[in-house]
């Protein structure tokens, strides 16, 4: 596995809100990000607001700009996005 290596600024917004949505289904090993996606989806489920959502999204991206070498990160975000 080469690592995750897409920019994460060219990922389309409804891709990272879909990975938010579903983020249960995968097996992740970052604690901290699976924390960030749950709190994420809460958010989104409580208000039902488009403001929210894009917020969300833009805190995802932030998150995986800075700390997106991290190695658990690495491996979940490989697997997130199919990368062998």
């Amino acid at each position: 596995m080469n690592g995750f290596n897409v920019n994460i600024d060219s990922v389309e917004d409804e891709k990272l809100l879909d990975i938010i949505k579903k983020h249960q289904e995968f097996d992740l090993s970052s604690f901290s990000f699976k924390i960030l996606l749950g709190q994420l989806k809460t958010k989104i489920d409580i208000s039902n607001d488009s403001k929210v959502a894009i917020d969300a999204v833009r805190e995802l991206r932030n998150y995986i700009n800075r700390y997106g070498k991290l190695p658990n990160l690495q491996k979940d975000l490989s697997k997130i996005f199919n990368i062998q």
